[in-house]
């Protein structure tokens, strides 16, 4: 793996850094962890509403 510096991207598998990954992937990477996050929220929510009936 290349030398890593200071604002390098990277990919961590459990606490790993897998490889070094460009600015644009690591902000799709970014878009994409974020869109889950939103989604999962949603759902949990409407699962506490469901049981709270």
């Amino acid at each position: 793996m290349d030398e890593l510096e200071v604002g390098d991207y990277v990919l961590i598998h459990i606490g790993f850094v897998m490889n070094k990954i460009d600015k644009a992937d690591a902000e799709q990477s970014s878009n994409c962890i974020g869109k889950l996050l939103k989604s999962w929220k949603k759902d949990w929510r409407n699962a506490r509403s469901e049981t709270a009936l």
